[in-house]
C-alpha cells in the first residue's frame, strides 16, 4: 500500500490536484448557478472519494502472467516498470512512444469533432445516434489499429478472467463511491424527497446501469483504461503518472 507522502509529494499527483481545482473554478464560470465555494467543497468530496479507492481498493492485473502479476503487486507510484509491459495491468507494449501518440491525436480529434459537429446533435437529444459515434471513435478504430498492430484481446487485458478480478474491484470501489453519491448528486436529491415508489428506483437502477454502460462505461474504459492508461504507464515508467495524466484527459 502506497503511504501518503508518497501520493501527496508525487508530481503527477500534485498536477492532478492543481488542475482538478482550475476546473472546477472553471465550471463556476461556464454555469453561472454554481458557486465557488460550494463548487470547491464538491471537488474535495471527490478528491477524498478518490483517495479512499486508491487506498483501500486495489485493482486487479489485467493480463495474467507470474512476472507481470510480480510487478503489478509490488508497484508503487514512481517506480520503473518491465520493459515492454504497463506498469499496473502487467500487459505487453509493443511501442509505447508511437501507440501513445496515435491515441493521443485520434482523443483531441474526438475531442474537437464532439465540440463542433456533434455538439449541436447531442443538444437535440439525439443520444442514440451520438452514441453510436463514440463507440466507433473510442472503441471501434482504436480495436482495430492495436489488432493492425499484432495485439491480441487478451494483450489488452481483455479476458474472462481478468473481468472477475475487475468486477471484484468494482464492487469494492461502489461501496465508497455509493455514499457520496447518495449526498453529492442531484438525482440523489431528488430520490430522497419519496418521488418515487420503490419499484420505479429498482427498474431505473437497472435501466441506469445498462445505459450508462453502453453510452459512456465500456468505450471510456476501453480507450482511457486499457489504451491510453497503460501506454502512458510504461512511457513515463510510473503507475501513478499513467493514472493521473489519463485522468486529466
Amino acid at each position: 500500500m502506497t503511504s501518503l507522502k508518497k501520493l501527496v509529494f508525487n508530481r503527477y499527483f500534485v498536477i492532478f490536484i492543481l488542475l482538478w481545482l482550475v476546473s472546477s473554478y472553471g465550471l463556476t464560470r461556464y454555469e453561472a448557478e454554481r458557486k465557488l465555494f460550494s463548487q470547491f467543497l464538491v471537488s474535495l468530496f471527490y478528491v477524498a472519494q478518490f483517495l479512499l479507492i486508491f487506498f483501500f481498493v486495489k485493482p486487479a492485473a489485467a493480463c495474467a502472467s507470474p512476472e507481470a502479476g510480480k510487478s503489478a503487486d509490488n508497484a508503487i507510484p514512481g517506480e520503473t516498470a518491465l520493459p515492454g509491459r504497463s506498469q499496473s495491468s502487467g500487459c505487453p507494449v509493443k511501442n509505447a512512444r508511437r501507440e501513445t501518440l496515435f491515441l493521443l491525436a485520434a482523443y483531441f480529434i474526438y475531442m474537437a469533432i464532439q465540440l463542433t459537429l456533434l455538439r449541436q446533435k447531442y443538444l437535440d437529444g439525439r443520444t442514440f445516434e451520438v452514441m453510436r459515434i463514440y463507440w466507433g471513435s473510442y472503441a471501434v478504430i482504436p480495436a482495430l489499429y492495436f489488432y493492425y498492430l499484432g495485439y491480441k484481446p487478451s494483450d489488452l487485458g481483455i479476458t474472462a478472467v481478468g473481468f472477475k478480478k475487475a468486477l471484484r474491484s468494482a464492487a469494492y470501489a461502489a461501496l465508497i463511491v455509493i455514499p457520496f453519491l447518495l449526498v453529492a448528486s442531484n438525482s440523489a436529491m431528488f430520490i430522497w424527497k419519496g418521488h418515487l415508489p420503490i419499484a420505479k428506483l429498482l427498474l431505473g437502477l437497472v435501466v441506469a446501469v445498462t445505459y450508462g454502460f453502453f453510452s459512456a462505461g465500456f468505450f471510456e474504459e476501453f480507450f482511457f483504461r486499457a489504451l491510453l492508461q497503460t501506454r502512458l504507464e510504461s512511457l513515463f515508467s510510473s503507475e501513478a503518472g499513467g493514472l493521473f495524466l489519463s485522468s486529466i484527459l
